[in-house]
This record gives C-alpha cells, structure tokens and sequence, in this order.
C-alpha cells in the first residue's frame, strides 16, 4: 500500500484549481489542529501549532469604510493621463470619474475573499498589500481592509496596450493610501452615515459582525446580507413602474416575487444629477409578509439620525507584511481547502538511515522536510518555504503560485505498473521519471523498501502563464537528498 498517493492529490487537485481560475470561497473554520500519525512501535509526536492570523473586526472594518469618502479616492490631480475629468457619485460609498479614453471606478467592501485572490498578482504600494486582475484593457487593483473584503479600483481604458492598462487603477490606489491611514473628512451626502450592515443589523437585531456586505441590489458597503433578509442601499433613477406595487409607510413599493419577494422603494433626493438622482432601497426576503415588516422599519430607521458607529481601523488597507488569509505562515500559498490540515515546518532531526526515515517519517511528515530543506534551497533558491498537511510528506510551495513541490517517502513506488517512464539513475540508485507539461514524478529506490518521490506541479499562478523551466532541477534535487540522506 502507498502511505503518501492522498496527500499527493490533494496538492495536485489544488494545483489544477489555481491553473483553472479562483476556487469557490470555502468555509472560514479555525486552522485545525495539525494530526500526527502514531504507527504501532513509534511514539507519539506532537508539536506546537503554529499561530493562526486572526482576521479584523467586522464591525470596525465596516465603521471605517463608512466614515471614507469615496470621490476622495478619485481626485483627478492624480491621474493626469485622464486630461479633463468628470467625478460622478454613483452612491453613498461609490464613485466614478471618466477622462480621456478611461473609466475608474472606486469601491469600497468589494468581497473578494483570500480564497479568489490566490491566483491574483501580488504588489505593493506604499507599503500597502494590492492584488491585480488584468483582462484587455481593464484593470481591477484590489487593496484588502481584511481576510474577505477590499476596496477596489477598477478601470477600463480605450486604446492602450495591455501593459498599461492598470496605469490609473495603479495611480489612485497608491494615492488612496495617505487617506486610508487616518480619519478624514466623511461624504456628506444623503445615508452616507450608513451601511448597508448598520441599517440591516439594526432591523434584524443582529450583531454586524455576523453579517455579510453585499447584498439585495448593491454591492459593496452599501449592501449587506443576513441570514433571513437582505438590504442595499443604491442611487438611481425615479421608480419604475411594476407589475405588483404596494403602498407602505406613505411611499410606493415595487415588487418582485421571483423565487423570493424583492421590495424596492424610492427614500428620497440624493443630492446627484441624473440617472443618480434618487435613493433607492430594497429589501429581500423569504416572504412579501416578512419583507413588508422589514420595510417599514428601515423606512422610519434612514428617515432618521445615522447611527453611533464602532470605533475606526485605521490604517485600513492591510500592510504588505500582514497576513490576509486564516492560514499560518506558509500555509497562505497552499491552495487546499480548510478541511486540509496545513502547518508551516517545524524543524526536527534528520534521521540517519533509509529505514529510519521511513518509520520516522510514518510519525512526523517534518521529517521528510529535514531531509529535503536544505536541498531545495540549495537547487532552487530560498523562494519555496516548506509546509506540512498529512501523510509522508512535506510541500514546498512558493508567493508566485506556479511551482509546488511534493517530496515524500514511501514503502512502493507509485511509477511501478506504469509504462512509458524514463529510467535515469539518481546518486548511483534506480529511478523511474514520468514527465508532462505541467507535473513531472521521479521516484527514487533507496533501498530496504524506501522510495524517495517528488512531484514537481506547475501551475499558471500569479503571473497567468505557465513556466515548467524548472523541470530541469528535479534530477539535481533528488540526487542532492539522496547524496545526502541514502
């Protein structure tokens, strides 16, 4: 039986998952504990488990977004490549401003959780972490304010080469840093004192924190779900006729029962030109009964005073250097979901004979990194940070997301009923490499029953293009451990 063919898969499976596009977002359960296997005859092995990053409070998060005047982000100054620009608030926490040949929209809460940003390119500007989507002549940079949620700045030029295509996105982001560090000067403008969280936690009687923003017909902070109900809050045209109206609370209600009953209402005079004229809000429900109830709330409740919000995050974009997933250390560039256990390496002894490292290795997966680190960095350089998840096995995995590398020990071989292998001889020892376009196996006879196996998986990572150059350092590697090690 082969101790290490499920670990294998379920790196290659993520692999294939960053190679396709963003995973689905996953469950955001705490870090589980790391497992240590405990064969009969070895004693029990446990280690320290890493800290695990904790994510920031909703509820301030929310607070500050709020609190952020969003055409602020947009000052024309900063981007002259727009020539003569037009600023248009498009909501309370949205806004847009159009030049010459380019459309940059800013947006703030825009979920995007670690999860989708996995395959996204990583920067930097002014010490605060920025991702990149590049698609033609559109640009989103996005600048994370916590694990799930970002503020976004997205543009779409005419007649410019890929390359640039991220100039005025780029531009704003880096000037949008002095004024995310500290508390400034709030939009004033209709409900920019409220969230879509704030007005929806305040119906429902439920805490921010167990919120979702986003929600109903608006995105962003404008928005926000429940379990139960959701709200956006957005500007608009006059309401439009609808087939089924109801009059609530003096004001007319559009709505619509498709699948769940969607209630729309115009609040009032947004203060901006035409087709951003009105406030509208909407609410969704499981029913037009509870819905109802729930529109009259939020009337009465946005007629009123914006309430008392949680104390500010600032700085708040998250700095270069801080974490922006619930996975420790390295464990952030493993593309597994949360059910796969992931610790960073802890650094144990390196046993001195094949057998031993097997029956070690049967207990601790550290060990199969012990007698791989100092190799890997020696062939490939100090890029691939080792990381743990179950079985034999020890993962190195890389910022750049276009190389992981398995190394394991095993009692067979997985190459042994396949054909059409290449046989090369490793340090003196019997090999068999099965190579591809993007994964390349080469398992090593040890002797007395020891198999040393690496798994090379490329995949297109941060940089949207496949690069197997390094296939060339799978000999070298494997005949560096075995040199080494058997």
């Amino acid at each position: 039986m082969n101790l290490r063919l499920g670990a294998v898969a379920l790196v290659l499976a993520g692999l294939l998952l960053s190679a396709c596009g963003p995973a689905e977002k996953p469950e955001t359960n705490p870090q589980p504990a790391q497992p240590t296997g405990t064969p009969a005859g070895l004693p029990s092995v446990s280690h320290p488990k890493a800290e695990v990053p904790k994510d920031r409070d909703l509820a301030r998060v929310v607070s500050t977004l709020t609190g952020i005047d969003a055409c602020r982000l947009l000052d024309p100054t900063k981007a002259p490549s727009l020539g003569k620009a037009t600023v248009r608030r498009t909501s309370p926490h949205t806004c847009e401003i159009e030049g010459r040949n380019a459309l940059v929209r800013a947006e703030l809460g825009a979920w995007g959780d670690w999860s989708k940003r996995f395959a996204w390119e990583l920067g930097e500007v002014r010490g605060a972490r920025i991702y990149r989507q590049r698609f033609d002549d559109e640009c989103t940079v996005w600048m994370p304010v916590s694990f799930d949620y970002s503020i976004r700045f997205f543009s779409s030029t005419k007649f410019t080469r890929p390359e640039t295509a991220c100039r005025e996105a780029d531009a704003f982001a880096a000037a949008a840093v002095p004024v995310l560090t500290k508390a400034g000067t709030p939009a004033r403008v209709p409900l920019a004192g409220w969230s879509g969280c704030a007005a929806l936690s305040a119906i429902l009687g439920q805490p921010v924190g167990s919120l979702q923003l986003g929600g109903a017909s608006s995105d962003f902070v404008n928005g926000c779900t429940g379990r139960t109900a959701s709200l956006g809050i957005w500007y608009g045209t006059a309401l439009k006729a609808s087939k089924k109206t109801l009059r609530i609370g003096g004001r007319t209600v559009g709505v619509d029962e498709y699948k769940e009953c969607s209630l729309t209402w115009d609040q009032g005079l947004s203060g901006q030109p035409a087709p951003n004229d009105r406030i509208r809000v909407d609410i969704t429900a499981p029913t037009c009964s509870a819905g109802q109830q729930l529109v009259r709330k939020a009337q009465t409740l946005l007629a009123g005073p914006a309430p008392k919000r949680a104390s500010a995050q600032y700085p708040l974009y998250l700095r270069a250097d801080e974490p922006d997933s619930p996975r420790p250390g390295a464990c952030a560039d493993l593309n597994l979901d949360d059910r796969t256990p992931c610790q960073p390496y802890v650094p144990v002894d390196a046993p001195k004979s094949a057998a031993e490292i097997l029956r070690r290795a049967q207990a601790d997966p550290n060990v199969v990194c012990a007698i791989s680190t100092a190799s890997v960095g020696k062939i490939l350089g100090a890029g691939l940070q080792p990381v743990t998840t179950r079985d034999e096995s020890c993962t190195y995995v890389e910022q750049a997301h276009r190389l992981q590398i398995v190394v394991g020990i095993s009692n067979q071989s997985s190459l042994a009923y396949q054909s059409d292998l290449q046989s090369p001889k490793i340090a003196g020892r019997e090999a068999k490499l099965k190579t591809g376009a993007a994964e390349n196996v080469l398992v090593v006879d040890c002797g007395q029953g020891v198999f040393l196996e690496l798994d090379f998986a490329f995949s297109k990572g941060r940089a949207g293009r496949l690069d197997p150059a390094r296939t060339k350092d799978l000999e070298p590697l494997a005949t560096e451990i075995v040199g080494r090690f058997f």
